[in-house]
């Protein structure tokens, strides 16, 4: 995050009147829906899963075993992403494989940290990581959206003399 003293001339200003109505919308949007009854249905359901989860034949199986096919399939569909993502030109296409790479590494990030208990420092050394992977492909995903703001605030800038 750039320091606001390093922001020369109007730009703060401008900035702050590009977000105004969206943090307003934003923040009202937000409110509605922790106010829905879609969102008590959801505090129900999770109170409820968590009371009685629906346990699968793999939750009887060794957790050791169970955990680490689950972690390899979940290593599996990053690798997959990432590769598909190398064999793409710089763009929109790109950006959306390296996308669902980053959600595919939160997936396989939150399965090892479940089996580490059972797996060890092998599944914590792999968090790490994972870690490391997702927040590289964060920063990543925050340039892909942030790079059309800073294009129309440069272009209403450049209007505005």
């Amino acid at each position: 995050m750039m320091p606001w003293s390093l922001v020369l001339g109007p730009v703060q200003a401008q900035v702050t009147r590009y977000f105004a109505g969206r943090r307003a919308s934003a923040h009202h949007d937000v409110l509605a829906a922790l106010d829905s009854d879609r969102y008590l249905a959801l505090l129900t359901a999770i109170d409820d899963l968590l009371a009685e989860p629906p346990l699968s034949k793999a939750a009887r199986g060794k957790a050791r075993r169970e955990g680490g096919a689950l972690i390899r399939r979940a290593y599996r569909r990053v690798d997959t992403h990432v590769r598909a993502a190398e064999d793409l030109p710089q763009g929109p296409d790109r950006d959306t494989e390296l996308h669902e790479a980053r959600k595919a590494a939160k997936r396989l990030r939150y399965a090892t940290e479940a089996a580490e208990p059972a797996l060890g420092t092998p599944a914590r050394d792999l968090v790490k990581r994972v870690k490391s992977v997702q927040e590289l492909l964060g920063d990543h995903q925050d340039s892909v959206v942030t790079a059309p703001v800073l294009r129309e605030l440069g272009a209403q800038a450049q209007v505005e003399g």
